[in-house]
Order: structure tokens, then sequence, then C-alpha cells
């Protein structure tokens, strides 16, 4: 709905944009986890220990279920690791519904090599990628990634191509100026930071301290009350604490209000909104610049609207129920539109319980607008009983399960079998769709080096369940040191003109191009 102004100056219309930037900044509010408590607890301290104690007890459970898969990811972050991932298929169709026996064996005795090495503390990432079509081999496509230079080595050059950093945004600004108008638009620092993790983790520590904290700050003391009641989790009843947070109209416009002045002048999440886009999108900063414009448009477009062309006429009323310092039950609504005859109502209700070895939990998110109701249901139940686990985690809407999963996970030692399941069943009215994808294998986390095999089939109605299947093979150890190809000349491409790259590429690269298709691919075109 866009914003209307004629001469009559009819009845203002709230755009989806401002109330999507809204619905955010209230789900933030309902459910902002603080990082410091006092001793004495009101019952707003208490209602924010709550919400921190069971996102603390999650992220402890889920650390402690993954610890092999996280502790490597951590050794690969500080040590030099070297990885060799090989994907192969095996397609078996008697009725030859996509390709016949001369297409299978080919895909069956084909298969994808790639050996890689990544020393990500001091910025150097390489891989090399091996193809074999039944019999027919090729290698020799090669990339390395430093933080000052990106190589590549083709099959069919006697040397490798390298350009630097500024060279390469340059060349990329003379190639196509409308989608790169700058001459920095992409960092080779930032693959670094976005495959380490290192600046998703500043950002995270960023929001917590400048909102978070900001938020807890600003809710006022007294829209919180608390209570003792019996209710009824799973088969059990228990006494339980109840921390109501009841925020009126005017405490939800005066909060959103103080919100977004401060993103309005927080020039570091602007930055971070612009890192994560740019890493997504690529380094088209037109794209990124666009989305950034209409960022800042929207949030001083809702500040100006905020009073007028908003009704919360409810305000928000969240509710919790604790046992232990850890949340059982929750209870969220809140009303809102351009009017009071135009308001959609989201509701969150549900519980948790929340055990070492087994979490589950049951919400119901509800949405109402013009007398229309819709909820969709998200359960799951986590187990853990001795070395292994069990796992379920569905969505459902109007009670109809559209998607789901199961898995199954036994450890032996250092090495984790593991089933998955995925199902979608999906109801057009007129027609449905069906089918699940099997993730299976097995994985061993040693020290200093890991190996592992997975498997991906598909179950789909009307197919045979062998009839296609992924396999994918991943050895890893550490090393060292990465070492940089030696064997070839290098050749610096950034220095070149566009007339002198032209000519390079006419001369050079194209004639050894035509003879090393010619040698690797003239006998086995032949056969077809």
């Amino acid at each position: 709905m866009d914003i209307e102004t004629v001469n009559e100056q009819p009845k203002k219309k709230v755009s989806k944009k401002l109330i999507a930037l809204i619905i955010g900044a209230l789900v933030l509010i309902g459910g902002t986890v603080s990082a410091f408590f006092l001793f004495n607890l009101s019952p707003k301290e208490q209602y924010f220990l709550a919400e921190k104690k069971s996102a603390e007890f999650i992220s402890a459970q889920f650390k402690e279920r993954f610890k092999s898969e996280m502790e490597w990811a951590e050794h690969t972050k500080e040590n030099s690791v070297e990885q060799t991932v090989t994907l192969s298929a095996e397609y078996n169709d008697p009725f030859e519904l996509i390709g016949d026996q001369t297409v299978q064996q080919m895909i069956n005795n084909s298969a994808l090599t790639i050996k890689g090495a990544t020393d990500l503390k001091n910025k150097v990432v390489l891989a090399d990628l091996q193809a074999n079509i039944s019999d027919l081999e090729l290698s020799g496509l090669q990339f390395y990634l430093t933080s000052e230079h990106f190589t590549i080595g083709l099959p069919f050059l006697n040397e490798l191509l390298q350009i630097d950093e500024k060279n390469f945004n340059k060349l990329l600004h003379e190639i196509d100026p409308y989608t790169f108008p700058d001459e920095e638009t992409f960092k080779f620092d930032s693959f670094f930071e976005q495959i380490s993790g290192t600046a998703l983790e500043e950002d995270l520590n960023y929001l917590k301290t400048e909102y978070l904290e900001f938020l807890y700050k600003e809710l006022p003391k007294d829209a919180f009350t608390s209570t003792t009641e019996k209710i009824t989790i799973g088969n059990d009843d228990i006494k339980a604490d109840k921390i109501t947070m009841d925020l009126s109209e005017k405490d939800v416009k005066s909060l959103l209000h103080t919100l977004f002045d401060k993103m309005q002048n927080d020039e570091k999440l602007k930055e971070m909104i612009e890192t994560q886009l740019s890493a997504q999108l690529g380094p088209q900063s037109i794209e990124v610049s666009e989305i950034l414009d209409e960022f800042e448009e929207g949030l001083q477009l809702a500040k100006e609207r905020l009073d007028t062309d908003l009704h919360i006429p409810n305000g928000i009323t969240s509710t919790i129920w604790t046992k232990g310092d850890l949340i059982v039950q929750r209870d969220f609504s809140v009303e809102l539109g351009p009017s009071e005859d135009d308001l959609l109502k989201l509701t969150v209700k549900g519980t948790q319980q929340l055990e070492k070895n087994k979490q589950s939990f049951d919400y119901d998110l509800g949405f109402t607008e013009f007398g229309m109701e819709s909820t969709l249901n998200v359960k799951g139940d986590f187990a853990l009983e001795k070395d292994k686990a069990t796992d379920s985690l569905t969505f459902a809407i109007d009670g109809s399960d559209f998607l789901s999963y199961k898995g199954t996970e036994t450890q032996k030692g250092k090495t984790k079998d593991f089933e998955r399941k995925f199902t979608v069943d999906i109801d057009y009215g007129f027609d449905s769709f069906g089918g699940s994808l099997i993730w299976s294998g097995q994985a061993t986390y040693d020290k200093d080096k890991m190996n592992s095999e997975h498997n991906l089939s598909l179950d789909v109605e009307g197919l045979d369940p062998n009839m296609f299947s992924l396999l994918i093979k991943s050895n890893a150890k550490t090393i060292k040191k990465v070492k940089l190809p030696e064997d070839k000349p290098t050749k610096d491409i950034g220095t070149m003109s566009m007339d002198e790259l032209g000519e390079y590429i006419e001369t050079d690269i194209v004639p050894q191009f035509e003879d090393w298709m010619f040698n690797t691919f003239g006998e086995f075109l032949g056969d077809f």
C-alpha cells in the first residue's frame, strides 16, 4: 500500500515497508535479551533474566551437542588446513526418464574433486579443481586468493594470471562502469572475514551492546508485574513465576521514536548493513546503495508517520512463565494498523521444556486481519539418550504439516553416524506436491584431522528412491603452511591496459584454448 496525496486529503495509508519495519522493531522490543542484571531483581529484571538464561541454556546445549563440529570449525580458523572433497553420483533409471543408458553410465563413472587449503589467520586460500568424466580426465583449473592478490591457473595456459585488489576493481569498473561505479567495490579482506565469521561475531556483539542493552534500559520499570501461578506443562502441573510486560501505545511509540533516532544516526549500523549486503549480492554497489537509501528513507518515514498513521490500541502485552529462571510458557500479542478499523493482530503462544538431555517446544504464531485468522505452528523435540540423539521439527499451517525434519545420530568414539530426513508436503488446493530429501552418512573428528561421507537421495512419489543419489566424501588435515604454486611463471594482467589485455587474449589465450579443446575433447566428442 503506497501513500497517496491528493487535494481532497483523503485518509492516509501506511506503506507495507513501514509496517514491516515497525513489526520488526516490536518483535525486537518483545524479545530483547539484556546482558546484565542486578541482584535484587525487579519484575523487569526477572523478565529479561529469564530470557537471557533460556537463550544461554539453549546455546549451551547446542554447543555441547555439536561440540566436535564446532571445535573443528575453530581449529580451521586458527590453523592451516588442507581438504579434499570428492563429489560423485549414482543414477539408475530403467525407464530412461532423463537419460539413456549411455548418459547414466557417464554419470556413474564421473567425479569432481576439489583440493583446497586455507590459512585464515594469514589470509590465504587456494583451490584446485579436477574432473573425471568417464575415461576423460581434466585438471589444471586453480584459484588462489590472498589479502593482496587473486591468481587463476587455467588448464591450457603455461602461466598463472594474477591481479591485485586495486587493479581488480579498476578492471571491473572498465568492463561495466554501471554495475561497478567506484574503483573500490570489492575488498579481498572481506572474503576472509566472511568465511572466518569474525565480522559477523563483531557485528552481533555491537548490536547486543548498542541495541539490546539500550532497549532494556529504555523500557519503563512500571510496565512489568509479577506473580505466581499454577500451570500445566506437558503432563506436569507446576507452580511458575508469571511475569508480564504491558506496554501502552504511548510507551511503544516513545520507544520506537527513540530507537529510530538512534538507528538514523548510527553510521556503524549502516556500515554493517552495507557489508552484509555486499557479501550477499556481490560487489554490485548500485543495488546495495539503493537498498541503503530505502532503509534510511523508511526510518524517516516511520518517524514522521508514527503518531498519526500508526495505531496500536492495546499496546504490547508479553507474558512469560518461568521455573528455575527458565521460560516454560509464553504469550505475546500486539495489534497494529493504519486505523482502529484496520488492524493486524500478531500473537505468539506456546510452551517449552528445557532439560539437559531433552528440549521441546510447541508454539503457535497467529495472524488475524479483516476477520481472517491463520496459525503457523512450530513444534520441536530434541532428545539425547546415552550416545543416541533423536530430533524432530514440524511446521504446520492451520493444522496441516507442510515442512518437517526428522533425524537420528549415534556416536561411537570419535565417529558420528547420522540420518536426516527433510520432508515437504504442500497442497495447492487443485494440486499437491510431496517428497523427502534424505541425508545420511558419517563423520569422524580426531584433533587435527577430519573425514566424512555424505549421501543425498530423494524420496518422491512416482520415483524409485534408489534412482538418484549424490555422494560427497571429504578428508581434511592440518598442515604447516599453505604453499602457493611456484612451478609456473606469473603474468600480472592488472598492469595491462584494456587494449593490451585484449591483444593478450587474442594472441595468447585463444590459440592455446583452441589447441587444448581439440587435444582434450576431440576423441571424446567423436564417440558421440
